[in-house]
């Protein structure tokens, strides 16, 4: 059964991307708050890039501190965490971008997305086994931040979008905790690796 919203069509994708876009602009999308939180996140990564031209002789390499930088925005909105850029945390999420760029790369649309029995078949075996355990990862990742949003909810002061989904999910049968775990994949997918890649052709135009 498919899940989530860009995966997803008829009346349930539609309930959910409603959903999404409602809760996104009541957590301050285009709105000050969230300006806020972009902010916040400009900071430490002008902290992070300073350190890293102390350590490297002015060398940087800024294209993964701009996928984490925007992991963090994302993530803030959806979990209401930050994490630092060198934690383990922080870590698995790029890593979770990372396994969206090889599914995007290898398998959407490719022969092995077509024809799923490749999947038995060297070399794509090997490609089959990575997107497959790095899905499982990123599925137990973020049940696992579910769950302790459950455990902690506060029904009148809602956090973020996981919380606003749980509180939606008692009246509404379509906002199930499926389709929760897939429309926070979706958020990562369409708002970390187009944000990062738009700062770094800004940044290229700039030169």
């Amino acid at each position: 059964k498919t899940s989530g919203i860009i995966f997803h069509s008829g009346s349930e994708y539609k309930a959910l991307r409603r959903f999404t876009l409602k809760t996104r602009r009541d957590l301050g999308f285009g709105k000050h708050s969230s300006e806020e939180i972009i902010l916040g996140e400009t900071e430490c990564m002008k902290v992070s890039i300073n350190k890293m031209i102390e350590e490297s002789d002015g060398v940087v390499d800024l294209d993964k501190l701009f996928n984490k930088a925007a992991l963090n925005v994302v993530w803030n909105v959806t979990a209401a965490e930050r994490f630092d850029y060198d934690d383990k945390k922080m870590e698995n999420l790029y890593n979770f971008m990372e396994l969206f760029m090889l599914l995007g790369k290898h398998i959407i649309g490719k022969p092995l997305g077509i024809f799923p029995s490749l999947r038995f078949i060297p070399p794509f075996r090997g490609i089959f086994q990575q997107a497959s355990e790095g899905m499982a990862e990123s599925r137990d990742f973020i049940r696992k931040t579910i769950e302790a949003h459950e455990q902690t909810l506060d029904i009148e002061n809602p956090r973020d979008y996981i919380d606003k989904f749980l509180i939606a999910s008692r009246d509404d049968p379509t906002l199930n905790k499926d389709n929760l775990l897939f429309c926070c994949l979706d958020l990562f997918i369409g708002g970390s690796e187009t944000t990062s890649k738009s700062l770094m052709y800004a940044l290229v135009m700039c030169c």
